[in-house]
């Protein structure tokens, strides 16, 4: 999945910056055109041109689901594909329980891989519990189904939670 935003480069009510501080140093609009360009390995997409850039991040995860009861639901899959290769995923996992105001949030970290056919978890995912201690039994977790990783998260018994799924990942062939 993708995210975009855009970049107004002045000409609108509220006028842009003049400059935008960049790797190289400050990068001018000229004629309300700023130029931003990407390697085909940094995780950043852009296309557009005059007053909107469209800026597309690779290798970001999103997703929202919402859950009723305890059972493991997926909120995140993620197709691996044909080629054989490693991953790693940097999540952070939120979910809020509205009637009983009451929190669940995580920091987690894993890996897989796969031989471009089957996914394999790779041992040792590390989860970072922020839990009100009425939720303490909520859970997030990777895990992975065929030749997909998964990311999923456990509400509790006749209990709504609302949950967002943030991250990035990494890979190598």
């Amino acid at each position: 999945m993708s995210q975009a935003g855009i970049i107004n480069v002045g000409g609108g009510p509220v006028p842009g910056p003049t400059t935008y501080v960049e790797n190289t140093g400050a990068a001018t609009p000229a004629l309300n055109i700023l130029n931003v360009v990407t390697g085909a390995t940094d995780g950043i997409d852009t296309s557009g041109a005059g007053n909107t850039i469209t800026i597309s991040m690779r290798n970001r995860l999103y997703g929202t689901v919402t859950t009723n009861d305890a059972t493991i639901t997926t909120a995140v899959t993620l197709p691996l594909g044909a080629i054989p290769s490693s991953y790693t995923f940097d999540l952070s996992i939120a979910g809020y329980d509205a009637a009983g105001n009451k929190g669940a949030c995580y920091t987690l970290v894993g890996a897989v891989r796969t031989n471009g056919i089957a996914a394999v978890l790779l041992p040792n995912q590390t989860l970072d519990e922020f839990e009100d201690a009425a939720v303490l039994a909520c859970n997030a977790a990777i895990s992975v189904s065929g030749n997909n990783a998964i990311i999923t998260v456990q509400g509790l018994a006749a209990t709504t939670f609302d949950w967002k799924v943030v991250g990035f990942y990494i890979t190598v062939a």
